[in-house]
């Protein structure tokens, strides 16, 4: 199997580090793509609550749906 680049294998502990999950066992390009496509969406909502609370109220603004408001 193609083990998984370097471009998967950063972008999975970055996933891993902000969700607290464990990395896959398995470090073949297709377990890296299945993990990152399962956790993405969880990863991107939680940078941007992140943002928001860090951010947000310093700025005098609200984060709405992906747009300032």
């Amino acid at each position: 199997m193609k083990p998984a680049s370097t471009k998967q294998i950063n972008y999975a502990k970055k996933i891993a580090k902000i969700l607290n999950i464990e990395l896959p066992q398995e470090e073949t390009a297709y377990t890296y793509w299945q993990f990152i496509n399962k956790h993405q969406i969880d990863y991107k909502y939680a940078v941007a609550n992140d943002f928001n609370e860090t951010y947000g109220e310093e700025m005098g603004q609200c984060y709405c749906e992906g747009w300032f408001c």
